[in-house]
This record gives structure tokens, C-alpha cells and sequence, in this order.
């Protein structure tokens, strides 16, 4: 900006303003502090040119305005895009209208266009089309001082040429000329611009005529300020503005003048809306609205047949002279504009239709493929719309509604959030409009799905209350132990770094505020998330979920409420659920869909990051290396912490700081994307183990990556210092690497060999299945394998037997047991699914897990193959068996995670069990075991003497000699009497 070749007469009035220093676009704002949204209305927003000048550095605004009053002597023509900004070159017909005015004339804020000042007068009628746009009240215009040098210095009169001006633009039909303006941006003028002028009917002889009409009465009832009929007095406003349109033919001033006399007159009328009022707003779009039927009756150009009047839509009698124009429907309706809604892999069209039947007017969206078929009549419209019978009527109307509709306006809007190109620069797209490297833009169009409305951010914060949202945010890491809030934090960051692999799990026990801290990383990216108000929970569909983690790219979408619980049934559904999500979200690879015509659909999967809280979490080993688990315990966050953090969101400081972070990373989205690759893999290989899932360095990797970013980012807007950066790094690298090493616990869980083993331990110990000796005859102490004894009676004598319990899946023999694969694996699979925890694997990749783990003993390695399944001669017959350590299965007596063994202490002189030999690979043909034999059983030795009836600790005989258990008199591997077999007299 140049303020001295700004001329003196516009400095001396006190009616300046600013803009731009929210990221907001053009939007005035007062000179003054707080420096408040300005009205063109109110003097009291405005200052004079030094307090403009001196307000640019403290409220970081981009430039200065002066507002045109209702007292304006001034007319500004507009030129749009006529000038290059690179070679300064403007094209000719703007350097006509330079020439022809010849008054002070400036280059706009982009660079593109000129801002031509004179005194005068603007004619009634209207004041743009195309690239030419003429203002004189109730606006305020950008003032940069970059002086055009081949214009005058100082503001001239120039009524008479303005007139003639406005009449050859605004008028007339536009010139044959091609390189006139008019006639290359035709396609882009107000409906009825193009049409000759129709003489303005004097306002009470127009309000006469629009009162004694066939909806004469509807008219009256609105201009007497009556709402009845309409959700709402702004709905009833927008009716009367429609019809003002029809009868004042699109002539604004005249629509302005009828309005303001009406009833309906209001405060809301001038409110402000960017450089207009609320009132100038509504009727520019009632003008741009009207189609050619609502003109009075006058004929549809080009010989078209349709016609639209208040009555409805008529086909006229084209080709039969003296026949009656036939009626095809009791209401009007137009496109009054076509949108394409891109979600990032398809385009879809729909067509915004304005409907009016019985006074009432009603916007709403058709999919451009249901158009033609009506439906959208009973859908939207009320009950008595109808569309007339008869022969092709139908093809008539939608006919009709296509052709009366001219030039419907082209938007082109986002079904999505997240990184996209607009104008050629990257941009994040939210809710609101769009944050890129100036700030915020609201001139892009996002319709989001209703649960994630919310998704919507602030223009970046000036300096001084970026540092304190930026406070508030690292106060957010000190919530939670670190490797619970520092790693959510990191989650936020790296969510809009580009379409993580991985989501995040919270879990824990009820009432540790698993959703609270959910909702404040949520709280991020808009201050309206809550903990009641999450954009999506585990009672929505596979589908939904999907759906919703599509659209909500490089965002965080917070599915709260993981808590498997109902019948069988309804716990797998959900597991099944949660695996489709977050299988899709680290695989980056969703459903394939068929179209219609048989076709492939583009395949969506979740591009933001997943955050998921529950009670449990998801099932299978891959699936948990796909989410990052964090466990909150009781008494983690403390109630009066967790107030200010979420008083602290509700202020929008989180989701401030994310604006900010966005605005800055825009410029650079690129080439960060980049370095996030390469570095992640720098990391990754420094925090690998062997031994871990590989995702779970990588996944730690990303987040330490990202928040490094933020913390760099908070260092370039002078929020910490580098010592603080370096603290904070350390101290953050330290909570993802611990929470990294905590998924051990959760892998090993997961882990089919490790939870096979476990379920076969559970289903002896329950009585489910039982392992037999080699001969197939019971064990050395047989209830630790799934026997129990049992008192038998034959006619008077009684005896005593030990009886197997469940199914029986595999040998013992010394440290040796032998699974049958088949029984062995469907008794796990059927107790693991009893307890929602089944077998994800199928049995032969069950058999290469657990030698992958290396739990089996030996292997079968014949012809250059190795199998896992050994040949064993057991109880007579040549079996394949796995082949695991017995202590793998049954737990040693001693190991307090075993079976209950005995409590009194052994034989003296026992030996303890010797440890498992180390596997000798070899041929396995015949009776060659491929094993060290076993130490032998201890000695046999008599028990110390008889004990009295029902005094002997073991399962004896009345004469204390010989033990039941074992069958000898070593009580070594016998149960005490108070086992609750024994006790229960089995």
C-alpha cells in the first residue's frame, strides 16, 4: 500500500476501516481495539485514515477500506480481471472504461483488477455483470494507493459518462463486438441482464397490479408482515423478496424501495454481511433467482414454449396458433444452481432447485440422476403440488424446469475435510471454508455428514492469542501420564500430516475419563466436541463408520464406547465392526463396491485418524499392531485438571492452535510430507526390536515425527524457546517409547501360539479335555491332566477308578506331551469363542506359529521339507502329533501360575523334575524319538507308616500303604485331602 497517492479528499473523511487481519477475507473490521466486525451502517465502527494506518501492525490486517455511507458522493467501477498481474498488461476494453472516466484510478488488492473513483450519481437498476461491477452506497471498497500512473491523480465528475456507462452495460443487449466483456462473459450474467430494458412501473401503479393478481392475497398477507404458512419470518422474507423480483423485473432498487415500505421491515434488515447488509443479500439472490417466467408475462427468448407464472408452469402452443397454452403443473420451480460435490475420488452432481407453490418457497438439493423422475415433488414439496395428468406431461415439466432455468450458477463444493488444491495452493478444508498460508477463506464450499458439522475451525489467531492457545495445548500433555497424553497429543498432530496407518485405542475401566480426554484431542479440530457430543460411537453401522472416517480426512474421528457385551452374537458383531474399521484404517484399504452397471467403485477407506475408547479392546494380534493401545487406570486424571483443560476447549484454544499449526504447515503441506517420510524411516529403524511387531516401531515413529513438527512450529511463532523444544522433545520421545513398549503386553495376548497354549491349559483345568498317559491308560498323577477319581460299587464291594474328563486331545509322557492337532485345536477354538476370544488362525498356520515361537520340540525334516506334525507309535499305532514341552501345557507344581498341586511337602529325597532336554533334529523313521531319554521316575519307597482312618493327608487305603494316585506307596505326586474332588466324596 502507498498512502501518499491515495487522494487527500478520501483521507480527510473519517470513514476508514480494515480487513483481513483474521484470515477472513474482505470482511471490514473498526480501527480501534478490539477491533470488532465493522458495520457500513454505523459511524461508530469507523476511524479516520491515521487510525486505520496505525491499527495494520497490532491487529495484523492486511490493508485499509473506505466505507461508502448512504451519503456517498463517490461511484467506484470495479474492473475484474483485466489486468496481469505479472507484466502489469490490462486488456483492452478495461483501458476503454480507464480512458472513457478518466478520473483517480488504482490497482486491486490481488493485482487482477482496477478500482476507478469518480463523483456521480449511479442510476437505479443494476450494478453488475461480468467483470464490471459499479458501487456508490452501503459498501465500503479496498483502498491500496498502488496509483495506475496513466490516470489523474484526484477524483473528477463524471455523471454524465457513469450514466452512459451504466445504460450501454446494464440496458442494452451486449455488442456484437467479441472482445467486449459483456459478450465473453455472457454465460456469467444475472438472469434477464441480456434481455432489453423493460420500463420501470411507477411503485404504487406496480403494487396496485401485484395486489389484484391471482395470489394477490398471498402477497398481501406478506407485505402486512404476516409469517403464517412459513417455518419462519426469514422464509416469509424470502417469498415477498421472490415475488418483488417477478414484479419489479430483477430492478434491486425498486425491490429495496417496495421492501422497506412493507411491514415486514426489520432491524435484522441491516445487519452486516461481509461488504452488504443482510437485506441487500437476500434480494440479490431473489434477483439472480427469478427466472424468465416471473417476468411479467413476458415471452422466454428463443422461441422457448415454457413459461413460469405464479400460477405455475405452462407449455405453450408452439406450431398451433389459437390453441390454449396447456398446464403441467400448480407450482414453479427452477435450478437455480448446479453443484458438483467432490469427496476426493468421485464427482457427483446435484442441482439446487427453488421451488414456490401457494406463497410458500422452498430450496433443497436433487441428485442430478433423480431429476427427471420427479420424485422430489412428493418428497419436497407439499401434499397439494401437483403435476397435472396426461400424455408425456412428466417429460414436459422436467423439460419446462431445464429450460426456464438460465444460467444456474456452478459451485463446486467438498464432501470432505482435510488437504486439497484450490486456486492452485494446498488449503485445509473444514466446516467453515478453508485454512491456508493467509489465513481463513470461507468462499469454499464444505457440506459435511451431521456428525461431523462440528468439524469446524476458527480464522488463525494474532500473535499474542496464538501463545496462549499454544500454552494451553502442551498444559493438555500434563493431564494424563505422559504415555497416555503426550501420545494422544502426538496422535492429533500426525492426523493432519496425511492419512495415517494406525489409530489409537483409550482404554479402561468405567469412569476414568476415557471419553473426556478422547473428546478433548477430538476438541482440536472444533471447539463444539464434547464428551456428549462425539462425532461417532460403536452403535453405528460398519457402514457409517466407514462413511464417516472417509469424509473425516486428515482428521481425528473419535468412535467412542467400545464395550462388547449382550448375547454371543451381538459381542462378535461388534469385534467384527471394530476390525473392518481399523483393518481398513492400517491397511489403507477399504471395500470394493459395484456401481450399478457392474462396474467398479473407487474403494474408501478411513483417510483421517481413528481414536476409539472402550472397556476392551479389539481382538487379534495383527489387528492390535494396527492401533496404538493406551490404558487409563483409576485416580490418572485428576477431576479439577480435567475442568480447566475442557473449560480450555470450550474457549476454542485447541482448536485455535490447530488453525494456526495449519496456516503454517499450507505453504510447506509438500515438501513436509516428504520429510515425514524419510524421517519416520530414520526413527523406525532406531527404536526396532527383534522380536516386536514391525508397525510398532513404525507407528511410534510417526508420532514422534509429528510432534517434533508441532514443536517446531511453536518455536517459529515464538512460543518456546529452543532450550524448551529440547526438553519437551526428550520428554516426549521418552512417553511414545514407553507407550511403545507397553504393546509388548498386548502382542503377546494376541499371539495365536501363545493364546492356543493358553486356551488348551484352560480347557484341562476346566475339565473340557484331558491328556492320557502313552498307553492310553491314566497318568502319574492324573488329576493335573484332567482326571478326577471316583468311588465305584459292584454289588457289595466298592472300588475305586480314576475317570477322564472332556475330550481327550493329546499324551503325557515325562516333559514330553503330544497334541492331537485336530482335537487339540477344535477344543481351543470352542473355548476361545465361549469367551469372545477365538482362534483367528486356521490350524496349519496355528502349527507354523507355534514352531515360529518356538514351542515345539522337534520337527518332522524328511526329503528337504520340514513339517511340524511328528510321527509317534502311541498306544500301539503310529499317530501325527505336535510335539510341545509339557511344562508349554501343564504348568510345573511349584510355579504358582500352574494347577493346584500338592500343599504338604513331598517325600523327603525327591528329586525335582529334571528340565526339558534340548531338541536333537534328525530321521524320525521307526521308534527314534529324536530325544535324550528322560530321567526315570524316583525310587519307590514305603510311606512312612499307617495312618489312622480319615487322618491321612493323602488318597490312601485304610492302611496307609498304598497310594490311590499313583498306585504305589511314594506320595510324592499324590493330591492332598483337601482337594474339592476328594471332599465332594467323588
Amino acid at each position: 500500500m502507498n498512502p501518499d497517492k491515495i487522494p487527500a479528499e478520501l483521507k480527510a473523511a473519517d470513514r476508514w476501516v480494515i480487513w483481513g487481519s483474521r484470515g477472513e477475507g474482505k470482511v471490514p473490521r473498526a480501527p480501534k481495539p478490539p477491533y470488532r466486525n465493522a458495520s457500513v451502517r454505523d459511524l461508530l465502527d469507523w476511524g479516520s485514515f491515521a487510525d486505520a494506518l496505525a491499527a495494520l501492525v497490532p491487529a495484523g490486517a492486511t490493508g485499509v477500506g473506505f466505507v461508502m455511507a448512504e451519503d456517498c458522493p463517490y461511484v467506484v467501477a470495479d474492473l475484474d480481471h483485466c489486468r496481469d498481474p505479472a507484466s502489469g498488461v490490462i486488456e483492452d476494453w478495461a483501458l476503454a472504461i480507464i480512458a472513457r472516466l478518466n478520473s483517480y484510478t488504482e490497482i486491486s488488492p490481488s493485482g487482477t483488477g482496477v478500482h476507478i473513483w469518480v463523483r456521480a450519481l449511479l442510476p437505479p437498476g443494476g450494478n453488475r455483470k461480468g467483470q464490471i461491477e459499479l458501487y456508490c452506497r452501503r459498501r465500503y471498497m479496498t483502498v491500496t494507493g498502488d496509483h495506475l500512473v496513466s490516470s489523474p491523480t484526484e477524483i473528477h465528475d463524471r455523471g454524465p459518462e457513469i450514466a452512459e456507462l451504466h445504460r450501454e452495460v446494464f440496458w442494452t443487449s451486449p455488442p456484437a463486438d467479441p472482445g467486449s466483456p459483456s459478450d465473453r462473459l455472457a454465460d456469467e450474467t444475472p438472469i434477464g441482464d441480456d434481455q432489453e430494458p423493460v420500463e420501470e412501473v411507477p411503485d404504487d401503479d406496480l403494487l396496485e397490479k401485484a395486489l389484484a393478481s391471482a395470489h394477490g392475497e398471498i402477497f398481501r398477507r406478506l407485505w402486512d408482515g404476516q409469517d403464517a404458512g412459513f417455518p419462519s419470518a426469514s422464509e416469509a422474507d424470502a417469498s415477498l423478496f421472490a415475488r418483488l423480483a417477478f414484479w419489479c423485473n430483477a430492478n434491486l432498487s425498486q425491490m429495496e424501495r417496495l421492501a422497506r415500505r412493507s411491514a415486514r421491515a426489520r432491524p435484522k434488515w441491516d445487519e452486516g454481511r461481509g461488504t452488504s447488509t443482510w437485506l441487500e443479500a437476500e434480494l440479490d439472490r431473489a434477483a439472480k433467482r427469478c427466472g424468465p417466467g416471473y417476468r411479467a408475462g413476458a415471452a422466454a427468448p428463443g422461441g422457448n414454449p415454457y413459461t413460469a407464472t405464479p400460477e405455475g408452469l405452462f407449455w405453450g402452443s408452439a406450431g398451433r396458433p389459437g390453441s390454449r397454452p396447456q398446464r403441467l403443473t400448480n407450482f414453479t420451480a427452477a435450478i437455480t444452481a448446479e453443484i458438483i460435490e467432490d469427496d476426493g475420488l468421485e464427482a457427483r452432481r446435484l442441482y439446487e432447485l427453488q421451488a414456490e407453490h401457494m406463497g410458500q418457497l422452498t430450496t433443497f438439493l436433487v441428485a442430478a440422476l433423480e431429476f427427471g423422475s420427479l420424485r422430489w415433488v412428493a418428497e419436497r414439496l407439499p401434499a397439494t403440488a401437483t403435476v397435472f395428468a396426461g400424455f408425456g406431461i412428466r417429460s414436459h415439466v422436467e423439460v419446462a424446469i431445464r429450460q426456464l432455468s438460465y444460467h444456474p450458477v456452478q459451485r463446486r463444493v467438498l464432501r470432505h475435510t482435510g488437504w486439497t488444491q484450490v486456486d492452485g495452493h494446498w488449503g485445509y478444508a473444514h466446516a467453515g471454508g478453508l485454512i491456508w498460508r493467509d489465513g481463513l477463506r470461507r468462499d469454499v464450499e464444505v457440506h459435511l455428514a451431521p456428525a461431523l458439522e462440528r468439524l469446524d475451525l476458527p480464522a488463525p489467531p494474532a500473535p499474542e492469542a496464538l501463545r496462549a492457545a499454544v500454552r494451553a495445548h502442551l498444559d493438555l500433555w500434563s493431564l494424563a501420564p505422559d504415555e497416555v497424553s503426550v501420545t494422544l497429543a502426538a496422535a492429533v498432530w500426525r492426523a493432519v500430516l496425511g492419512e495415517p496407518d494406525f489409530g489409537i485405542a483409550l482404554a479402561g475401566p468405567t469412569g476414568v475419563f476415557k471419553s473426556e480426554l478422547a473428546a478433548l484431542g477430538q476438541s482440536h479440530f472444533g471447539r463444539g466436541f464434547d464428551a456428549r457430543h462425539l462425532p461417532a460411537s460403536w452403535a453405528a453401522t460398519a457402514n457409517a463408520l466407514e462413511t464417516l472416517a472417509f469424509e473425516a480426512k486428515d482428521a481425528v474421528l473419535t468412535v467412542d464406547d467400545f464395550a462388547p457385551t449382550g448375547q454371543a452374537g451381538d459381542v462378535q458383531a461388534l469385534h467384527r465392526t471394530a476390525d473392518r474399521l481399523l483393518r481398513a484404517q492400517g491397511n489403507r484399504a477399504g471395500r470394493a463396491r459395484l456401481r450399478a452397471d457392474a462396474t467398479l467403485r473407487p474403494t474408501r477407506f478411513p483417510r483421517g485418524l481413528v481414536i476409539m475408547t472402550g472397556e476392551d479392546v479389539p481382538a487379534g494380534q495383527s489387528l492390535r499392531a494396527r492401533i496404538m493401545i493406551l490404558q487409563l487406570a483409576r485416580g490418572d486424571i485428576a477431576p479439577a485438571r480435567l475442568s480447566i483443560c475442557q473449560a480450555a476447549a470450550a474457549h476454542g484454544l485447541y482448536a485455535a492452535t490447530m488453525s494456526a499449526f495449519l496456516a503454517w504447515v499450507a505453504p510447506k503441506y509438500e515438501g513436509l510430507v516428504l520429510e515425514r517420510r524419510s524421517r519416520t524411516a530414520e526413527i523406525r529403524d532406531d527404536l526396532a526390536h527383534d522380536g516386536e511387531h514391525r508397525r510398532v516401531p513404525a507407528i511410534a515413529a510417526d508420532l514422534i515425527f509429528s510432534i517434533r513438527l508441532f514443536l517446531r512450529f511453536a518455536g517459529e511463532v515464538g512460543v518456546i524457546d529452543d532450550s524448551e523444544a529440547v526438553a519437551l522433545d526428550a520428554r516426549a520421545t521418552a512417553a511414545i517409547v514407553a507407550a511403545a513398549e507397553a504393546q509388548a503386553t498386548y502382542q503377546l495376548s494376541a499371539d495365536p501360539a501363545e493364546m492356543f497354549c493358553e486356551l488348551v491349559r484352560a480347557a484341562i483345568a476346566s475339565g473340557s479335555a484331558h491328556l492320557a498317559a502313552r498307553d492310553g491308560n491314566p497318568p502319574t498323577n492324573p488329576i493335573p491332566y484332567g482326571w478326577h477319581p471316583r468311588t465305584g460299587k459292584t454289588g457289595a464291594n466298592t472300588f475305586d477308578e480314576w475317570v477322564a474328563r472332556g475330550l481327550k486331545i493329546g499324551w503325557i509322557d515325562g516333559p514330553d506331551v503330544y497334541l492331537q492337532p485336530e482335537a487339540a485345536y477344535s477344543v481351543a477354538q470352542r473355548l476361545g469363542g465361549s469367551i469372545n476370544q477365538p482362534l483367528h488362525v486356521a490350524g496349519p498356520t496355528l502349527h507354523l506359529r507355534l514352531h515360529q515361537a518356538r514351542l515345539l520340540r522337534s520337527l518332522d525334516e524328511r526329503g528337504g521339507k520340514t513339517r511340524f506334525k511328528v510321527r509317534r507309535m502311541i498306544e500301539g499305532t503310529r499317530q501325527l502329533v505336535l510335539h510341545l514341552a509339557a511344562e508349554t501345557i501343564i504348568a510345573p507344581a511349584g510355579d504358582p501360575s500352574g494347577p493346584i498341586g500338592p500343599t504338604a511337602p513331598p517325600c523327603s529325597g525327591a528329586e525335582p523334575p529334571a528340565p526339558p532336554p534340548t531338541p536333537v533334529f534328525g530321521s524320525l523313521e521307526g521308534e527314534s524319538e529324536g530325544w535324550e531319554e528322560p530321567p526315570g521316575p524316583p525310587e519307590e519307597t514305603e510311606a512312612a507308616g499307617p495312618s489312622p482312618a480319615g487322618g491321612c493327608p493323602w488318597y490312601c487305603d485304610a492302611g496307609g500303604q498304598v497310594c490311590l494316585a499313583c498306585g504305589s506307596g511314594v506320595p510324592l505326586l499324590c493330591t492332598p485331602l483337601t482337594d474339592p474332588l476328594r471332599e465332594e466324596g467323588r
